[in-house]
């Protein structure tokens, strides 16, 4: 195990906050991951609508989940940097 890897699992055991804030970026991550799945999934939905109402909605919708996906980016981006700045 190299010498910046034990520092950091030192760093981890001494200051439960970075832990804290390694486990809500990993939950972060998967948040995105789900998002976006989901994103996918409304805009295939909406390109097989025949309806135009029920495209709106589904169009509205996209840009809800698209418009959360962009803050948690935003999120984990600083909530890395932060983590960066303590390594």
């Amino acid at each position: 195990m190299g010498r910046k890897k034990l520092l950091i699992k030192l760093a981890k055991f001494f200051d439960l906050d970075i832990g804290i804030k390694d486990q809500r970026k990993e939950e972060l991550q998967d948040l995105l991951m789900r998002l976006k799945q989901k994103e996918v999934s409304l805009k295939e939905e909406m390109h097989n609508e025949k309806n135009s109402d029920t495209k709106e909605k589904l169009s509205q919708k996209i840009d809800v989940v698209h418009t959360q996906r962009k803050k948690g980016v935003k999120m984990l981006k600083s909530l890395r940097s932060e983590m960066d700045k303590k390594s």
